[in-house]
């Protein structure tokens, strides 16, 4: 079952509007990201054409790298964004993943929202 089962089924299930499930899942996810990886400044979206979530992390974009989760070189940054110019924020594809104690803080916190907006 993907993602987007998942999201469907809670939204008949429950008479939920899609976005704000979706939200709710997106804010999920980015809260056991920061949680994992206190000094990176995350975003989350879902591709709705591949139903999965796309976690990205923001770098400044520079000529010489000290800290390659925050910063990112001019050369990778103009692959990602050919207009990229030094000293600019870029967001990037996050690749590394969470652990079982963050996916289970992500849940809890998904559930509630859910709850959240079941009350509304």
């Amino acid at each position: 079952m993907n993602l987007v089962d998942v999201i469907d089924g809670i939204v008949e299930e429950r008479g939920l509007v899609r976005e704000q499930v979706t939200t709710a899942v997106c804010e999920g996810i980015k809260i056991a990201y920061e949680k994992k990886y206190p000094t990176i400044t995350f975003s989350v979206l879902f591709n709705k054409k591949t139903g999965e979530l796309e976690v990205c992390a923001e770098k400044k974009i520079v000529t010489s790298v000290h800290d390659k989760d925050a910063e990112i070189s001019m050369r990778r940054a103009r692959v990602i964004a050919p207009k990229a110019k030094l000293g600019d924020s870029l967001q990037t594809p996050f690749e590394e993943k969470i652990g079982r104690i963050e996916v289970v803080a992500a849940k809890q916190i998904i559930a509630g929202r859910i709850r959240a907006l079941e009350q509304m």
